[in-house]
């Protein structure tokens, strides 16, 4: 009994440390409503950067929930 109760408290654990991430998508758009290709988004505070594709989209992974400041930009 013992030993089930601590598998099923580091199960609990692990399942807490997991969910404590997710991802964040979008499209980058111009004030006209066209797609920027190529803009750099970055979370701010964390390493977290990636870059939009042809349509304008993007996703970076691994981002911790809460509450983010999300910096764009294009040359």
């Amino acid at each position: 009994m013992k030993h089930l109760i601590l598998t099923a408290l580091f199960v609990s654990l692990f399942l807490c440390t997991w969910a404590q991430v997710s991802s964040l998508r979008g499209i980058i758009t111009t004030k006209n409503g066209e797609r920027v290709n190529g803009a750099t988004i970055k979370v701010a505070g964390t390493t977290l950067i990636t870059v939009s594709n042809e349509k304008g989209e993007y996703t970076l992974h691994n981002v911790p929930t809460g509450m983010k400041v999300v910096e764009v930009s294009c040359d």
